[in-house]
């Protein structure tokens, strides 16, 4: 037995798939496969938007940025107004 089928057999056995007929383990893996989907679709999308936020310490979209004043919230540096 391979790697890969030591984890389709762990797959398997972990979610009590062994018991099923051939019909409800593919339902079964059909909807785990679309809500990972979602998941990471929807991960993707906020990831983006979050990098496209303006940052609270200049008002710059710099992309992922990441300075120590938005890392820990400390955005209370004057903005220049």
């Amino acid at each position: 037995m391979n790697w890969v089928q030591r984890k389709i057999y762990l797959y398997n056995v972990t979610f009590g798939l062994y018991m099923l007929d051939w019909w409800e383990r593919y339902l079964f893996n059909t909807l785990v496969v679309v809500l990972m989907w979602f998941i990471f679709y929807n991960g993707s999308r906020y990831v983006t938007e979050f990098c496209k936020r303006p940052r609270p310490v200049d008002n710059v979209e710099f992309g992922c940025q990441i300075n120590q004043f938005t890392t820990l919230g400390l955005a209370s540096v004057p903005s220049g107004k």
